[in-house]
Order: structure tokens, then C-alpha cells, then sequence
């Protein structure tokens, strides 16, 4: 479940302490820090039909960064030309 869902039903949260040594809630944090500086430092490919293999936000530095980070996408294919419609 994730936090979202859980502080909707009730459930207490506990802080995690994030590369800083900072102890967050996800309620505190900024969930797209690690987002934004997964873009800034290289973490993310620059070209859309590079790999994503290597793609990792876990624990990355920034004060309000929440530690458990994962990014979601889909794979399509490169050419629908032979697609039906």
C-alpha cells in the first residue's frame, strides 16, 4: 500500500531517515526531489530509446528527499506503421 492510500484509511506512518540523516514522513518530504535530481545528475537517459535498466532514486541526498523513491513507465514499441488502427 502506499502512503497515499494508507494515511486515506488511518494508518500511522513512521518516519525514514533519508541520505541527509534527515527523519521524514512522506507527508513531510518532497516525494519529486528525488525525481528532480535524479534529472540533474545524469540518472535518467537522455534519449528516449535508451535503457531504463540503470534508473535508481533509492536514498538519493537532499534534505527533504524521501529515501524510497521508484519512477513508473511503460515500453511502446517504436514503429506502429503496421498497426492496425
Amino acid at each position: 500500500i502506499d502512503s497515499g492510500h494508507g494515511i486515506d484509511n488511518g494508518l500511522s506512518e513512521i518516519a525514514l531517515q533519508n541520505f541527509d540523516g534527515v527523519y521524514l514522513k512522506s507527508s513531510e518530504a518532497d516525494i519529486g526531489a528525488a525525481a528532480t535530481r535524479g534529472v540533474s545528475t545524469g540518472v535518467f537517459p537522455t534519449e528516449p530509446d535508451a535503457t531504463f535498466a540503470n534508473v535508481e532514486l533509492f536514498n538519493l541526498p537532499g534534505p527533504t528527499t524521501w529515501p524510497i523513491t521508484m519512477v513508473t513507465y511503460i515500453y511502446l514499441e517504436q514503429d506502429w506503421s503496421t498497426k492496425d488502427r
